[in-house]
C-alpha cells in the first residue's frame, strides 16, 4: 500500500531540503531513497514602516523618505514610485534611504509609494499622500538692448520663465 508523509512547512526555512524514506521488508532488508525538495519563499517583506515624510505633510526642495522594510530571507531593493513614475531606489532596507528632489515635480498633492522586494521577487508596498509646495521663481531675460538712448524707439522682447509652484499670470510694468 502507498504511504504518505504530511510535513507541515510554515515554519521551515526557504530552500531546498531532503527528505529520506526507509522501508524495511520482512527479510529484514533495508530500502533508503531520498528526494529533494524545495521550498519556495511566497511571503512578502514586511512592510515598511515610512518614518518621513508624514502622510498628508508638506515637502519642498530635497528630502530623504526613510522608512524600514524587513523580510526573513532579506530585503534586496527598495523603490519610490510617485504617481506610477518610478523615482528612485536602494538596496539598503533597514533603515532605507531614498532622497527625492522635489524641485523636479511640480507643486500638488502626489501618491508616493515604496515597494520592497525580497530576494525571491515577492514585494509589498506602503503608500501615502504627500503635498509638494516649492517656491515659485520668475527669472526674466531680454533679447534686445539693455541701454537706450532717452527719446529713441525700440523693439526688445523681454521673457518671463515661472518655475513649478504657481499658476498665477505674469505682468510687465514700467517704473522710474
Amino acid at each position: 500500500a502507498p504511504y504518505t508523509f504530511n510535513w507541515d512547512t510554515t515554519m521551515i526555512q526557504a530552500g531546498v531540503h531532503t527528505i529520506s524514506v526507509k522501508a524495511y521488508d520482512l527479510a529484514g532488508n533495508i530500502q533508503v531513497s531520498q528526494v529533494s525538495i524545495t521550498i519556495v519563499d511566497v511571503t512578502p517583506p514586511s512592510i515598511i514602516n515610512i518614518t518621513w515624510p508624514a502622510n498628508g505633510s508638506t515637502v519642498s526642495d530635497t528630502v530623504n523618505i526613510t522608512g524600514t522594510a524587513i523580510d526573513t530571507t532579506g530585503v534586496v531593493r527598495v523603490v519610490l514610485t510617485i504617481n506610477s513614475i518610478s523615482r528612485g531606489s536602494t538596496t539598503s532596507a533597514n533603515p532605507f534611504s531614498i532622497p527625492l528632489d522635489t524641485t523636479t515635480l511640480a507643486s500638488g498633492l502626489y501618491s508616493f509609494y515604496v515597494t520592497a522586494f525580497d530576494a525571491a521577487g515577492n514585494s509589498n508596498i506602503a503608500g501615502m499622500r504627500v503635498i509638494i509646495a516649492n517656491p515659485s521663481s520668475v527669472k526674466l531675460w531680454s533679447s534686445g538692448p539693455v541701454s537706450v538712448p532717452q527719446g529713441s524707439s525700440v523693439s526688445t522682447t523681454i521673457t518671463a520663465t515661472i518655475s513649478s509652484g504657481t499658476s498665477s499670470p505674469v505682468s510687465f510694468t514700467v517704473s522710474g
